[in-house]
């Protein structure tokens, strides 16, 4: 049976168990695709009139001396971020790496939009950053590189 099939009919069997369920629910997983994504984009991210958190979270992280005791000096690192959406509040972490040749920043999302986003913004600010995209979610990511990394920090900047 090809891989497509058996992608469509899991899909298919978590949709009905959710949408069989009182309260009915989709899993989130589902909801995540480039057009949600912009939806989500335009709504939050560029509207700071209404949707302000991620600009006072930013502010937050561009100010706190905790987040350079994080951040080893002298060795390979990697940097996991769990839905890391546009990727502008990592950014602030990113600034504080000294040799960031040695950061290995591994961004998972459901949002291939986003990630991909992420990946062109970032060679721009970061040309000696490693990024390896994540497309998976949360649990099937950090199980996929598990043991691909070096020392890992694993960061989630919370829900926008």
């Amino acid at each position: 049976m090809p891989k497509r099939d058996v992608i469509d009919e899991s899909l298919l069997a978590e949709i009905h168990r959710g949408l069989s369920q009182n309260p009915k629910r989709i899993p989130a997983k589902y909801l995540y695709g480039k057009e949600s994504s912009k939806i989500y984009a335009k709504a939050c991210l560029q509207n700071s009139d209404t949707y302000y958190i991620p600009e006072f979270e930013i502010s937050i992280l561009q100010h706190s001396p905790y987040l350079r005791t994080l951040i080893p000096e002298n060795h390979p690192f990697s940097l996991i971020e769990l839905g890391p959406g546009d990727g502008e509040k990592i950014k602030c972490i990113l600034r504080q790496i000294k040799q960031p040749k040695l950061c290995t920043y591994i961004p998972i999302d459901l949002s291939l939009f986003f990630l991909e986003r992420i990946h062109s913004s970032f060679l721009e600010e970061f040309p000696d950053l490693n990024i390896e995209l994540v497309n998976d979610d949360f649990i099937t990511g950090l199980h996929t590189i598990s043991k691909r990394f070096h020392e890992k920090k694993s960061i989630f900047l919370g829900l926008p």
